[in-house]
């Protein structure tokens, strides 16, 4: 009888070590950032696809906001309504003004790429912009080319934005949206870009395992982005530079599980060039198309 009490104490600490484990074990899962087997999602694909669509051209990201500003560097860029924009451009509409004691345009815009009920891609666009000339001693001049003197800066802040967009797996519904960026040679055939972009949305992402929404705000630098100026025929194409930031997201799973990450907090790093963009995360690259937003088959 005495002889089986150590026997009991053994197996209550066998257990007591194993409920520990397990604990343990469970704790380790939840902060794990590594995909689950069952699927190819992580959080960190997650994240790149989302700054993507936040990027590109046709989605109205930061991409589509310079090649505007490109078209604006022109005589009478603007100025002449929609027919001076390229119908890749897409703008269905535009209301300018300017003020004379700052010398700042402001530009409403909408565009929409698409159709609403075609199941395929689709996005509107609404911006709202501010704009000055400087002239190559940083004086305000109210056009491009104003008297022979040509546009050497230009100062372009976006006040303003809202939108929404789908892609093949994504769906966007912009939430807020401001920017301040300088293009300096703006006299040149070469625009250099540099400034700051903010953005705040919501991304559904929806695969065959999952569906999650991505409540983000992304916070970017632009440094030393070129494009041509003028016409933006080719602008996802021949724009290149460097795109630096964080991405910070909470994400909810509305069917799945792919990953148990919940909230995400990320450096990232954009090399973009020849159509792609190389967004680098947690030191994992994902290449995606700097036109339509979309990742590529790494």
């Amino acid at each position: 009888m005495f002889t089986a009490i150590p026997s009991l104490r053994k197996l209550k600490s066998f257990f007591f070590f194993l409920a520990a484990m397990l604990v343990l074990v469970g704790c380790n899962k939840e902060t794990s950032t590594e995909p689950d087997p069952t699927t190819d999602i992580s959080a960190n694909q997650d994240a790149a696809e989302s700054v993507a669509s936040g990027v590109a051209e046709e989605t109205g990201g930061v991409m589509d906001q310079t090649a505007d500003l490109a078209e604006f560097a022109q005589e009478n860029g603007f100025q002449k309504g929609l027919d001076k924009f390229s119908s890749k451009s897409s703008v269905s509409s535009i209301d300018t003004s300017y003020d004379a004691s700052t010398g700042v345009w402001t530009i409403t815009l909408n565009r929409e790429r698409g159709n609403p009920n075609s199941g395929a891609f689709y996005a509107s666009i609404y911006r709202l912009y501010n704009l000055q000339f400087l002239d190559g001693n940083g004086v305000p001049q109210k056009w491009y080319n104003t008297n022979g003197s040509i546009a050497e800066t230009i100062n372009f802040d976006i006040v303003e934005g809202s939108g929404r967009h789908t892609t093949f797996r994504l769906s966007q519904r912009l939430k807020l949206l401001n920017a301040s960026i300088v293009a300096t040679n703006t006299h040149t055939d070469q625009i250099t870009f540099n400034g700051t972009y903010n953005r705040s949305a919501e991304d559904t992402l929806t695969t065959a395992r999952a569906t999650r929404t991505l409540d983000y705000t992304k916070s970017i630098t632009l440094t030393d982005v070129v494009g041509p100026r003028g016409i933006r025929n080719n602008w996802s194409q021949a724009v290149s530079g460097q795109i630096t930031g964080t991405y910070d997201a909470t994400i909810t799973f509305t069917r799945g599980d792919a990953y148990r990450e919940r909230n995400v907090s990320r450096v990232i790093d954009i090399t973009i060039g020849s159509g792609n963009a190389a967004i680098e995360v947690n030191g994992e690259v994902y290449n995606a198309d700097i036109q339509t937003g979309e990742l590529k088959d790494n």
